[in-house]
């Protein structure tokens, strides 16, 4: 995928590196969970919100896109209760737990 983004993670002590999100998602605005257990992320490929898991690669899709209206650009985890604040065309909303 032509200048489409992936999701990497990069261990500091032994330098490997490993892919959460590949190419095909091109996800975007990444926000870290406050355990760092997980990361949100909105996905330009589908335009839809989406959590990876660190340890298990396991991706959940909180959103689906349903159309220009409702275009989710930009989440993150709005407190230790972890519930989510997105903003979705240009309004800020709050979803329940994530």
């Amino acid at each position: 995928m032509n200048g489409a983004a992936s999701l990497h993670t990069l261990d500091l002590e032994t330098g490997r590196e490993r892919q959460l999100v590949g190419p095909e998602m091109d996800p975007h605005f990444q926000a870290w969970s406050p355990d760092g257990s997980r990361v949100l992320f909105t996905s330009f490929a589908d335009v839809s919100l989406y959590i990876v898991d660190r340890n298990s690669d396991g991706i959940t899709r909180l959103t689906t896109n349903g159309g220009v209206d409702h275009v989710w650009f930009r989440a993150t985890w709005a407190s230790r209760d972890w519930s989510l604040a997105v903003s979705r065309s240009g309004r800020s909303v709050r979803c329940g737990r994530g």
